[in-house]
């Protein structure tokens, strides 16, 4: 789990980015919009896969697959060099997900 998040957070810009470029955070019923990050960030540098596909909010974000596929690849200036913000982050990160 450690491995998803310090990903989530190298690529935080990329994501908040992609979230409002997909408008993500404003389907309804909404989707936490942590939960979609970490769910992205798995489908775009990590397996490139998502299990169960039952599951509601992977299919929302498998329904979105190709858009955000699309809106990375577009995007040049995605700065893939931003280093971690340090363990503090992250763990502020990983409680965030998990109260919600």
């Amino acid at each position: 789990m450690y491995a998803i998040v310090a990903e989530s957070v190298k690529h935080q810009h990329a994501l908040e980015e992609l979230v409002n470029k997909t408008k993500l955070n404003q389907v309804q019923p909404p989707i936490d919009v942590h939960l979609a990050k970490i769910l992205i960030t798995e489908l775009l540098w990590g397996k490139g896969y998502l299990k169960p596909d039952q599951a509601r909010p992977i299919k929302l974000i498998l329904s979105y697959a190709s858009d955000l596929k699309k809106y990375l690849n577009e995007k040049t200036s995605i700065d893939e060099s931003c280093p971690l913000q340090g363990v503090y982050l992250i763990s502020l990160f990983i409680f965030a997900v998990l109260i919600n």
